[in-house]
């Protein structure tokens, strides 16, 4: 994630599916090296919650 500047709303519900995915098989989305303007995204919509986030 180090190379995403903004978050579309469309990058946003395709994590979500992703996540939606992986915890049915019992797994999860980690976002690793979230630069600042995407790790404010995440806490904004309280989606920082929902994915484990590792900054960068």
């Amino acid at each position: 994630m180090s190379e995403i500047n903004q978050m579309s709303s469309t990058l946003l519900a395709a994590l979500l599916d992703t996540h939606r995915v992986c915890r049915r098989r019992g797994g999860g989305v980690v976002i690793r090296h979230a630069g600042r303007k995407v790790t404010d995204v995440l806490r904004r919509t309280g989606l920082d919650h929902v994915f484990e986030v590792e900054a960068a």
